[in-house]
């Protein structure tokens, strides 16, 4: 099975594809993933990892998304897989505590604040963004840990707006409704069946979405999103200097 999908970079490979990797198998794909190319065209080798891999897999998403292509420039598209990654360590972390531990320190703004990122369309990319992603990656996991990030998010509400160089660019109420949501999918329907079933097909995902925003948890998660966005609730920071910004880049 594994050969047949590596014969296949074109397909996304479903979770049911991918078997649980030997040491030997897991090793084999790791090279094959270091040897060159972008996020974009070994997107196929990530999600196997995720589907199949275990430790040494986790390390290569921490590897990834904080060392490869720190301070790199790089394309549109590979910046779109990179920001899926955290999403896809949430799938390994379901049952791996190496993958686990990496999302449960992204999922705070500081853990990426403190990363060189890399840029894309000159731009670079936003801690904000990638601590939604870690986020909505732990949802996927449904583990305690999870649960318990999302309850210290639900109650410390300030937390989620993320200030970058004295912006506040983002908030991540979003995505900790998202995760709740993808914990109560993989709950009930299984890892595999979630992935392959529901979050495959973003239009099965949104309809599935939509009922359950109007269910119990579902309004309470909603509702609390809704106070936690609030523009009162918005942290105040200093006057931007522009001098001080042409220093910092």
């Amino acid at each position: 099975m594994v050969e047949a999908l590596l014969a296949r970079p074109e397909h996304r490979p479903l979770m049911r594809e991918v078997p649980r990797l030997s040491t030997e198998n897991e090793a084999r794909l790791i090279t094959i993933y270091r040897q060159g190319g972008g996020p974009w065209s070994k997107q196929h080798i990530a999600r196997m990892l995720a589907f199949g891999g275990g430790s040494a897999a986790a390390q290569v998403f921490r590897e990834t998304l904080t060392k490869t292509y720190a301070g790199k420039s790089i394309a549109p598209e590979d910046d779109l897989i990179l920001g899926y990654m955290p999403q896809l360590c949430g799938v390994l972390a379901h049952r791996n505590d190496d993958a686990l531990g990496f999302l449960l320190e992204a999922s705070r703004a500081e853990f990426w604040l403190a990363q060189r990122l890399w840029m894309a369309d000159r731009r670079r990319v936003s801690a904000g963004i990638l601590t939604g992603a870690s986020i909505n990656g732990l949802g996927l996991s449904a583990r305690q840990e999870a649960r318990e990030l999302l309850d210290w998010y639900r109650n410390h509400p300030q937390e989620v707006w993320v200030t970058e160089r004295d912006v506040t660019s983002s908030a991540l109420d979003g995505s900790v409704v998202e995760a709740a949501f993808n914990m109560n999918v993989v709950q009930d329907l299984g890892i595999e069946a979630a992935m392959d079933e529901v979050f495959y097909d973003p239009d099965r995902m949104l309809s599935r979405f939509r009922v359950w925003r109007k269910t119990p948890e579902g309004v309470a998660w909603c509702t609390w999103a809704m106070r936690s966005s609030d523009p009162a609730r918005r942290p105040k920071v200093r006057n931007h200097d522009p001098i001080e910004s042409a220093i910092e880049q």
